[in-house]
């Protein structure tokens, strides 16, 4: 799956059987999830993000508060975004 051009907003899990290509200049939504990962490669697809990630539900985080938040897992080779691509409620927080 190539996104390129506009906005994708994921309401469910997507499965990812060969790979998702995220183009700069896109924005790809979803719900943040301590749990569940909305992208889910099958251990041998690709992940190459070049567009902003917009997480939303995070909500405000006290300070020194640590929680790890999941968008991708289950890929063989993974290119992410970077800190200075989240926006929404992920605004300043950073990517691992």
């Amino acid at each position: 799956m190539t996104q390129s051009g506009g906005g994708l907003k994921l309401s469910g899990p997507l499965s990812v059987k060969n790979a998702y290509t995220q183009a700069a200049g896109t924005t790809l939504t979803v719900t943040a999830s301590e749990t569940t990962a909305p992208l889910n490669g099958d251990n041998t697809a690709t992940l190459s993000a070049s567009g902003t990630l917009y997480l939303e539900g995070i909500g405000a985080l006290a300070d020194g508060a640590v929680r790890t938040f999941k968008v991708a897992e289950k890929f063989k080779t993974m290119t992410p975004w970077t800190n200075s691509t989240l926006t929404g409620d992920a605004t300043g927080l950073r990517v691992s």
